[in-house]
């Protein structure tokens, strides 16, 4: 929102002191980061930042941009039973009989809360910012051939699934700021061994409420993006229950998974 609107210059700074007050709520961050803009806010994951940005652009907008990504929506992927997810809504509280108020846009704006994602909407959503704009619908089965003869029955042919009308700048400025992720910021630990030009971010999922809360890690990414778009891959990877280790294990199954198809072995 923050590339497409014209509320907030990129180069605005929050500071981030590990707490985000809201009345007499408090909203923290799973680090101390200081003065943060927005490449650097997506580079360190800072959640300060975007508390600070939804407040400014409510959850209306927040909304409206994140299903045109095509979250909360399913992909139509060839596998049965696939779940649409869930994004949050003034309208969708209200049928709840929840009246909305700030806290639910700060931890909306975070992905947590109600946020609901599949690991193959975070693929569609992470190569709407691979192809600048669109995605194809996603499939199990490439084509199908006769297993005598060798003739192809039936190839499956791209479908456009996602389009949004966001400028080109928008998508270079994520494809920077996500490389950097892997360079400097929170998964490049992770990629320090991979030379290749790979792309993502890290991020945190929560399940359960209070003494019972757990955390699932996640990485998605893609690249190499000094290869061809047709030689591109991308690469989501959900680690169940990491509590307390968000930047051990996700990322690093991500590189395992990079390094292995590009190079064709393990670390």
């Amino acid at each position: 929102i923050v590339l497409e609107e014209d509320t907030v210059p990129i180069s605005k700074t929050f500071y981030c002191n590990r707490a985000f007050r809201l009345g007499n709520e408090r909203f923290g961050c799973w680090n101390f980061h200081a003065w943060q803009d927005l490449h650097e806010a997506l580079t360190n994951s800072c959640d300060i930042y975007f508390y600070n940005t939804s407040m400014m652009f409510g959850i209306e907008k927040l909304t409206r941009y994140s299903m045109s990504f095509g979250l909360g929506r399913g992909t139509g992927i060839d596998i049965p039973f696939e779940k649409n997810g869930f994004i949050p809504s003034i309208e969708a509280a209200a049928k709840q009989g929840v009246n909305w108020y700030g806290g639910l846009t700060l931890i909306s704006s975070i992905g947590q809360g109600e946020v609901k994602t599949t690991l193959v909407q975070l693929a569609d959503y992470i190569s709407v910012i691979a192809n600048q704009g669109k995605s194809y619908r996603p499939h199990i089965v490439k084509e199908i051939v006769d297993g005598q003869t060798g003739e192809v029955k039936q190839k499956i042919v791209p479908e456009l699934l996602t389009q949004v009308p966001y400028s080109k700048s928008t998508f270079q400025f994520l494809t920077y700021s996500m490389r950097e992720v892997v360079k400097t910021g929170t998964a490049a630990k992770a990629f320090a061994r991979v030379p290749l030009e790979f792309v993502g971010k890290t991020g945190t999922a929560e399940v359960g409420f209070g003494a019972k809360k757990q955390t699932h890690s996640l990485f998605t990414g893609f690249g190499p993006i000094n290869f061809p778009a047709s030689e591109q891959i991308v690469v989501v990877v959900l680690i169940e229950y990491e509590n307390g280790n968000p930047l051990k294990y996700a990322g690093n199954v991500a590189a395992m998974v990079v390094n292995s198809w590009f190079y064709k072995e393990d670390f």
